[in-house]
């Protein structure tokens, strides 16, 4: 009896694992997202389902838009399809456009969702992604590096662009400054102009304080803009 307990004592434990780190970027405990694709395809779409509770309506100018950009730039978006039931989630006008232009095929995700989770997934897609907000400052420099070469791109990105000027002055009205006289939150003597322009008028405008900004390693905005005038009044004198 002695020399089991003996033995029992020399039994050596085992140390404990120590606790695993999450990877960098992830919370301790953070849930791993459940991956719900489970294939991509090519097929004709008049074999696809319309979802029968698609609540989306496309009217005209959204078609026109849609076809211009695929016209000039290509499809870049696949169409999410449910696997189990064969309806759409995603991409009823993609298909509308593949349909009404003879596409043969077009490009499929699938999902495995169930009934339930398939109406979840058609009511929040669109209008989560409407919640996020627009930096007016950085989409109008994106618009002016695209340089569009069919004339229904073309009038859709002048379109955009008259329409993030005005709601660039609606912002500020929202924000309690007059856009006529908004001098509210300035240093003293300073003021901010509005000015009507037309969207060439201004992409020029932009241009040059653009330009102005490289030649002369400035920040400011107004700096820019006065130097790029002061250089076209001192042009235009001696000349």
């Amino acid at each position: 009896m002695a020399k089991k307990a003996a033995t029992k004592s020399k039994a050596k434990t085992r140390p404990k694992a120590a606790p695993k780190k999450a990877p960098a970027g992830r919370r301790p405990g953070g849930r791993q997202w459940a991956s719900r694709i489970v294939g991509h395809d090519r097929v004709a779409p008049d074999q696809l389902l319309a979802n029968p509770l698609n609540w989306r309506k496309h009217p005209p100018e959204q078609r026109a838009a849609l076809k211009a950009v695929i016209d000039e730039v290509g499809f870049i978006r696949s169409v999410t399809v449910n696997k189990r039931t064969g309806n759409l989630i995603d991409g009823h006008e993609r298909v509308w456009q593949a349909l009404t232009t003879d596409q043969p095929l077009i490009d499929i995700e699938y999902v495995d969702l169930s009934e339930e989770e398939e109406k979840k997934a058609l009511a929040t897609m669109d209008p989560i992604g409407e919640m996020s907000k627009v930096d007016h400052e950085k989409f109008e420099e994106l618009l002016a590096e695209v340089e569009p070469m069919a004339e229904g791109l073309s009038e859709i990105i002048a379109g955009l662009r008259s329409k993030t000027a005005a709601e660039k002055i609606t912002h500020m009205s929202q924000d309690g400054i007059d856009p006529a006289h908004p001098t509210d939150g300035l240093d003293d003597g300073a003021i901010r102009w509005s000015v009507p322009l037309s969207v060439d008028q201004e992409r020029t405008v932009r241009d040059a304080i653009r330009l102005a900004k490289e030649k002369f390693s400035m920040d400011n905005t107004g700096d820019a803009l006065c130097a790029a005038l002061e250089e076209w009044a001192g042009t235009v004198t001696n000349g």
